[in-house]
């Protein structure tokens, strides 16, 4: 579903904007994540004891950022919360010290922690939920080839739940609901893709080519689209 927020040019200059997106920021929201290749990333320099750090943000309903930052040095991982830009939330700045980072995978969401920390506490960092049955729709019908002349429609033939909670998961990592998606213009294409998605009471529409620069992600989606239909 795209939604259009509007308001008022005097209200929205009122509404200072305090600090930039880094590099090293993840944005996650309950059924999205935007730059995931960042948090792979410093999951792989964890594994092999390389320092690397990041920075997740949430957003609080009035769209104001709360942050969390993880610092690792090679051994432990230094932990920051800063919620300081929620102009409706009680201020709170803290810090601290944890052992461990792990995450918990299952067929639904995705969790990660920090733990054995200083102060006794487990942090959930992040959760990214991927139920297909928790939601009153989750459908899609994707069309592909040369000539779009193949489809997969889950309207006109269904998929059990955990099939598509894998698509589900996929779209998730493409931050799907969230994308600012342009349709592709190149004209040199061999494989062609058309992908409508209906969540809820919205719906989404994509169609890319194999040629169109940053539509890999989505490529991605249906490649797993197709993988999971053919190993029905």
């Amino acid at each position: 579903m795209i939604i259009a927020a509007i308001c008022l040019l005097t209200a929205c200059q009122e509404k200072e904007i305090k600090s930039v997106p880094s590099k090293d920021e993840i944005k996650i929201s309950y059924n999205g994540i935007e730059n995931v290749e960042r948090l792979t990333h410093f999951i792989k320099q964890i594994e092999v004891r390389k320092k690397d750090k990041i920075r997740i943000s949430h957003h609080t309903i009035e769209g104001d950022p709360i942050y969390e930052e993880v610092k690792y040095n090679g051994k432990i991982f230094n932990y920051k919360f800063d919620n300081s830009e929620d102009d409706f939330g009680v201020k709170d700045i803290r810090t601290t010290s944890c052992q461990t980072f792990h995450v918990d995978e299952n067929d639904v969401q995705m969790s990660g922690y920090l733990d054995q920390c200083d102060d006794g506490q487990r942090i959930e960092l992040f959760t990214l939920h991927y139920d297909s049955s928790s939601e009153d729709r989750f459908d899609f019908a994707l069309k592909y080839g040369p000539n779009l002349e193949n489809a997969i429609d889950t309207n006109k033939t269904p998929m059990d739940n955990k099939e598509k909670n894998t698509v589900f998961k996929n779209l998730v990592y493409a931050d799907f609901l969230n994308q600012k998606y342009e349709q592709g213009v190149c004209t040199n294409s061999k494989m062609k893709y058309d992908l409508t998605v209906w969540m809820n009471g919205g719906k989404r529409h994509f169609n890319w080519s194999d040629c169109d620069k940053g539509e890999d992600v989505f490529t991605e989606v249906a490649e797993t689209i197709i993988q999971v239909y053919e190993n029905q």
